[in-house]
């Protein structure tokens, strides 16, 4: 844990808790929509899923800050990632140009926040540009390829996120490679909080399922708990255990 705190954080807690990311890898385009939760209201537009929050904590954990050419000077807000990077935490089957499209849609996105922590409006991108790094081949599962970096504006959002919000730190690959999006979701959600304050044996499996998703129809509700499963091993490396009808922490340091 105190290796992983040396780095960036992955995310902050406000994001999963509010819903900012719909449960599912195939997420709808909402306008205005508001969604409210015991930790605080929503309202949101835009295509906002559990892949984008893969870019999203990608973009976090592997960010370095930017300097202006001309000046040298660190730009507040601006930071510099390694394409690469983000498509290790993804999977090396993401094109440049699916990557593109995530993080499209993650600028288009607009988010009105009310937590005690966070009040905010605004984007959680502002300007993306990507630019190819002369005489730098990349090696490994992604041999040969010319490194790419981008550089990326944060949004009002996030900038309220990370100087208010609680940080988190684990790594984000691990919940990319999960199956699905109700499995990413239901981790990004544990993952926000402490092993040693959960519930004595865990949450109720259809507690936190409808924390990430809302209130479900019965048919939903065990289609859910269905998926769910099929990542029990994945949400095992991340420190997560599933029981008969419970979920819980058993470890919170999950590193890389």
């Amino acid at each position: 844990m105190a290796a992983l705190r040396e780095r960036n954080p992955t995310t902050t807690a406000v994001p999963a808790r509010v819903r900012m990311f719909q449960a599912t890898i195939r997420p709808q385009r909402l306008n205005k929509a508001t969604i409210e939760t015991e930790h605080g209201r929503l309202i949101v537009s835009g295509r906002l899923g559990q892949r984008h929050a893969d870019l999203y904590e990608g973009i976090l954990r592997h960010a370095k800050p930017h300097r202006n050419p001309q000046t040298k000077e660190i730009e507040a807000h601006v930071i510099d990632v390694d394409a690469s990077q983000l498509r290790r935490v993804l999977s090396d089957r993401y094109s440049h140009q699916q990557m593109w499209q995530l993080a499209t849609e993650l600028r288009e996105a607009v988010v009105e926040i009310y937590t005690p922590r966070v009040q905010a409006l605004g984007g959680i991108i502002n300007d993306i540009a990507r630019y190819r790094v002369d005489g730098e081949i990349l090696t490994g599962a992604l041999a040969g390829e010319c490194r790419v970096r981008w550089t990326i504006q944060l949004g009002r959002v996030v900038q309220e996120f990370l100087d208010k919000d609680i940080r988190r730190y684990y790594d984000p690959g691990l919940v990319a490679r999960l199956s699905t999006g109700i499995g990413q979701a239901v981790a990004r959600w544990l993952l926000t909080h402490h092993r040693q304050r959960q519930p004595t044996g865990g949450w109720y499996i259809d507690t936190v399922i409808e924390a990430v998703c809302g209130a479900q129809a019965d048919a939903t509700l065990r289609k859910r708990r269905y998926e769910l499963r099929r990542d029990a091993d994945g949400l095992a490396r991340l420190g997560i255990s599933l029981l008969s009808d419970r979920i819980n922490l058993v470890d919170f340091s999950p590193g890389d």
